[in-house]
């Protein structure tokens, strides 16, 4: 019987966020060794902290690894800030982020200013994310929308209540 080996790496940058996976599929589900020739999915989460050094030793760890794709929660610079560093020494196919309209974009560059993090790399990619990726060699970049407006102060929605298919079955 087959089965799936899931690592996820937390790597220790302090304040922020870097953490990378893989999963690959096994010929053995008792020893998870990896079917010959199964391709094996990577990726990364944000890749930010506020004790660069650390990060900065981090990413050379994952160097030269090709990943599948690179998830950014969002824009914070703690979960952002060595973005182009990795993409400088690491393979990335697809970058998934949030949406952002051109307000948003502009609270992210003020945001910046204000609390001294922001650079001149950050203000690229808030003129032209895509091109700002596709220079730096990603294939793809995919923009995640929330299901609703915050701005337009409605309740925020709420879980979905369970169903139960008992009743369904009567």
């Amino acid at each position: 019987m087959n089965g799936f080996r899931f690592n996820l790496w937390q790597h220790p940058v302090g304040q922020g966020g870097f953490h990378t996976g893989s999963l690959v599929e096994c010929g053995d589900s008792s020893s998870c060794q990896p079917v010959p020739g199964a391709p094996e999915f990577r990726w990364a989460y944000d890749c930010g902290s506020n004790q660069v050094d650390e990060l900065n030793q981090e990413i050379k760890v994952v160097a030269g690894t090709e990943f599948d794709v690179l998830f950014l929660s969002h824009l914070d610079s703690d979960h952002v800030n060595r973005v182009d560093k990795l993409l400088a020494n690491s393979g990335v196919k697809e970058v998934v982020l949030p949406h952002l309209d051109n307000v948003d974009w502009v609270l992210h560059l003020a945001a910046g200013i204000n609390d001294g993090t922001i650079s001149g790399t950050f203000v690229d990619l808030a003129s032209d994310p895509a091109g700002w990726f596709g220079r730096r060699g990603v294939e793809r970049l995919t923009y995640v929308e929330t299901d609703r407006d915050d701005r337009e102060g409605g309740p925020p929605q709420g879980p979905l209540a369970p169903i139960d298919h008992r009743k369904e079955n009567l």
